[in-house]
């Protein structure tokens, strides 16, 4: 069950494999049971052989079937945070583009206060922080850091092909 829509599938081993035998899709709200009873006669309709071999009979819901139901939910909200607004713009996309609602921040646009009550926020499930390195033109302390620690673990791989080990 979908936020939009009521979706069934009807999933048998045919041919010695598993396959799609056949799916339905209702506006949301509409009764499972009937979608499930509306796929079950269109299966049959359209392959009379292979709707019995999978135990489906005409007007029944395919009540002894297995099934899995899954409810989808309203997408949850990642707070985004950087040092800038150059560098929160980027990740603001992605998260978007990742299935969430976003609210964001940086430290040169925002009241501090007010960040502070964004990401405290009781509707807020996650915390994205960010920040741009020191050749993305994007200067800040974490921007350094970041750049730091990158530099760090490229002189750890690079000690680990030539001596065999990191130290």
């Amino acid at each position: 069950m979908g936020a939009a829509t009521t979706v069934a599938a009807l999933v048998g081993r045919a041919g010695g494999r598993w396959r799609l035998i056949g799916a339905l899709s209702m506006p949301a709200g509409a009764d499972l049971e009937a979608v499930i009873t509306a796929l079950g006669d269109r299966a049959i309709d359209a392959d009379p052989r292979l709707a019995a071999a999978l135990d489906v009979h005409r007007g029944e819901a395919a009540r002894d079937l297995p099934r899995l139901e899954v409810v989808s939910h309203a997408p949850r909200r990642l707070a985004v945070v950087a040092a800038s607004d150059r560098a929160v713009d980027p990740l603001v996309a992605t998260a978007t583009r990742s299935g969430w609602r976003t609210v964001s921040g940086s430290a040169e646009s925002m009241d501090p206060l007010a960040m502070s009550t964004m990401l405290l926020d009781a509707h807020v499930t996650g915390i994205l922080v960010g920040a741009g390195t020191i050749n993305s033109n994007d200067f800040s302390i974490a921007g350094l850091g970041v750049s730091l620690l990158g530099a760090v673990i490229l002189l750890a791989i690079v000690n680990l092909f030539r001596r065999g080990r990191v130290r």
